[in-house]
């Protein structure tokens, strides 16, 4: 969309950012996000926090496990890993990234088990880290700031990854070729959504457990000194100015001379007619 909307906010709608929306520059559609922060949230889940850190999850999936392997015997725990041992045994063929690009996100997202299964990640280990996201969603004292059951989606999906994603290939000593998918996009919320609704009972049942063990071992944590926004580190050096309205006057709020004296001519003639019919004079006029 390159033609500027008056439809969308003045600023974007996160605190302290001051760039206009997309539909208002007309450099996209959003109409109450920049660029930056609707690329920020198709990365995060979330237009101003970032995704946890495999270092800011290690302790929650640790404390995943250990709460699993106690209850590995109920039923929700069982069910939960057979239904993740399917969805990978029926994820399809292991795709490479070259080949993903114009393909639809579940299409993606299912490409992306199929590289867990390929790199034979247990489904215990995803059921971990699941709940490990979820638990450190949990203690987090700062919410995403936008659409929390996206944010909870992207997360899961982005730690996921982290086991087995990218197409390795050896061509010799010294000689090995390295590529990753876009870790970005409906993607990340297909793939989410699949592994949330596998793991869903068991969040139910065990979160809190999880939690609470987390804190006993590693301590609870820290809230930060203030809240996280995402700010570019270029401030606003890189975005582009809107381009100017058709109508500078317009824009700038000015009014020629010719429309004042067209005002002043309507209010004298308003006025002429109110003292000599009344109310009268503005029947049939508004």
């Amino acid at each position: 969309m390159k033609t500027p909307s008056d439809r969308s906010l003045m600023v974007c709608a996160i605190p302290g950012c001051g760039r206009a929306p997309e539909a208002r520059q007309g450099n996209g559609l959003s109409p109450t996000l920049c660029r930056y922060h609707r690329e920020f949230r198709s990365r995060h889940g979330s237009p101003m926090k970032r995704s946890y850190t495999g270092a800011e999850l290690k302790p929650y999936i640790a404390a995943a496990e250990s709460i699993l392997k106690a209850h590995a015997e109920t039923f929700f725990v069982r069910a939960a890993l057979d239904g993740i041992a399917t969805t990978l045994a029926t994820a399809g063929p292991v795709r490479r990234v070259v080949d993903l690009g114009r393909m639809h996100p579940e299409t993606k997202a299912r490409a992306a088990l199929a590289m867990l299964r390929e790199r034979a990640v247990p489904p215990s280990r995803i059921l971990a880290v699941a709940l490990g996201v979820l638990a450190a969603i949990e203690e987090d004292p700062f919410g995403p700031g936008g659409d929390r059951r996206l944010f909870r989606r992207v997360q899961i999906a982005k730690a996921l990854r982290r086991r087995a994603s990218g197409t390795h290939a050896v061509y010799g000593p010294g000689n090995q070729f390295d590529r990753y998918p876009r870790s970005s996009g409906r993607v990340l919320e297909a793939l989410g959504t699949i592994v949330e609704a596998l793991v869903e009972h068991v969040a139910a049942d065990h979160l809190a457990a999880v939690l609470a063990f987390k804190i006993a071992r590693y301590g609870s944590l820290e809230p930060p000194a203030m809240a996280p926004v995402a700010r570019s580190r270029f401030g606003r050096s890189r975005v582009p100015e809107p381009p100017p309205p058709e109508d500078a006057e317009a824009a700038t709020g000015r009014v020629s001379p010719g429309d004042l004296r067209e005002a002043d001519r309507i209010t004298d003639e308003v006025r002429r007619e109110f003292a000599e019919r009344g109310f009268a004079a503005f029947k049939g006029k508004f």
